[in-house]
């Protein structure tokens, strides 16, 4: 079933009936069956990829985001998060008054960690802690 053949089916999807369509551009499975794809099916696909690459775009722009802060000592962290940087759970060790106003996010934890272990020396979960 290779080569060039009129399929009847493929008025429904726009396509005039009477040009032959060229099966060997289908998918095996709508080759084996003699079905065209539906070009509204193809439209919707392409949305859905154009939509899935807008969310990449957006993520990627938040994590550049996340990169401006700068983690090359506790007084840079301070600038921009001035009671430190920790993970969501933790907790801070501290004979006195513990800190709980710092920033809870894993993700900027994590990236402060990457960067500098030596922001969260007590390893409380909890960078550059501050009151």
């Amino acid at each position: 079933m290779r080569g060039r053949v009129s399929d009847r089916r493929a008025h429904a999807s726009g396509t005039d009936p009477a040009k032959p369509v060229n099966i060997d551009l289908l998918h095996p499975y709508h080759r084996s069956i003699g079905i065209r794809m539906d070009p509204m099916k193809n439209s919707l696909v392409r949305s859905l990829a154009v939509a899935a690459v807008a969310a990449l775009a957006v993520t990627t722009v938040a994590t550049n985001a996340q990169a401006a802060v700068s983690w090359k000592n506790c007084t840079t962290v301070n600038k921009t998060y001035p009671h430190g940087v920790g993970r969501t759970n933790a907790r801070d060790h501290t004979s006195g008054r513990a800190v709980t106003n710092f920033k809870k996010s894993n993700t900027l934890y994590a990236a402060a960690m990457r960067a500098n272990k030596g922001l969260d020396r007590d390893k409380d979960g909890i960078a550059c802690e501050k009151r």
